[in-house]
């Protein structure tokens, strides 16, 4: 058994501490059963208010795994490489072989755990010993709420009618990697309203509706400081007027819809979220 050689050198992997890369290695030829890495144990610190992204790989000869547990012992991230995960070959071994993955964790700390194993192999001058493995990391800020508010109007045929909607959305990450996401109708009003008419009856608005999704990418201006994302809003209602003449001699409903609408609406049908580039 040996210790693996790590980067960055002089890591001290018993106290939490944020890498944004750390790796190890060992490798060996000429090798036997007793010559693999150590056990390996990285504690592994995500700052309070960030979270991370991380990705990891793993490659072994023959065997090995690699294995992020929070403070709990629960399993957040496994690579298995074992022989219950692969057909080991005549001998019982494996030819070197890799496995990734990746995670996002929440601030904590985490134990970063890495076993080696390599299997007696005829003749052993042909038998190598392998692992290495690499963790690399890239924090961000937590998701930080942005609000928004945005306007259902009708201002049309004697129908004047407006009510807010409030949408939230959530900014992640910093800097370039911003990005404005998770768009949620948070409060709209969609009870009937009953307004003046031309004809001077009361003209009731009914089936009122809305939806909303982004019009497009998020916007990133380094040189205003300000990052930026588009929603754009399609509208639904009917009317109904007991006398009027453009519905039929009875009165009737008339609908109103934007839903199918392909082209871009006013800019009154937008909201834009905006907040300071970080």
């Amino acid at each position: 058994m040996a210790t693996p050689n790590i980067t960055p050198s002089g890591a001290t992997l018993n106290i939490p501490t944020w890498y944004d890369r750390i790796s190890g290695s060992y490798n060996k030829t000429n090798a036997s059963s007793t010559d693999h890495m150590d056990d390996t144990s990285i504690q592994f610190l995500v700052p309070e208010g960030f979270k991370a992204k991380i990705n990891v790989t793993l490659t072994v000869d023959d065997w090995g795994s690699l294995e992020i547990k929070d403070q709990a012992g629960d399993s957040r991230l496994k690579l298995s490489m074992v022989s219950s995960d692969a057909q080991a070959g005549p001998q019982g071994g494996h030819a070197e072989w890799t496995k990734t993955g990746g995670i996002e964790l929440e601030s904590g700390v985490y134990g970063i755990q890495v076993t080696h194993q390599n299997i007696n192999y005829t003749p052993q001058s042909n038998n190598k010993s392998l692992c290495e493995f690499e963790i690399t990391a890239t924090k961000f800020k937590k998701n930080t709420k942005l609000a928004a508010t945005g306007q259902f109007h009708v201002q049309t045929d004697g129908i004047n009618l407006a009510r807010p909607i409030v949408m939230t959305a959530d900014l992640i990450g910093t800097g370039m990697t911003s990005e404005i996401t998770n768009l949620k109708l948070e409060s709209f009003d969609t009870s009937p309203a009953l307004i003046a008419s031309p004809t001077g009856m009361g003209l009731k608005v009914e089936d009122i509706k809305i939806a909303a999704e982004f019009a497009g990418e998020t916007v990133i201006d380094s040189k205003a400081g300000i990052v930026s994302r588009t929603v754009r809003i399609w509208r639904h209602f009917r009317v109904y007027d007991p006398i009027d003449p453009r519905f039929d001699a009875n009165g009737g409903w008339g609908e109103f819809s934007s839903f199918d609408d392909d082209p871009p609406l006013p800019m009154e049908n937008r909201v834009i979220f905006v907040a300071p580039l970080e």
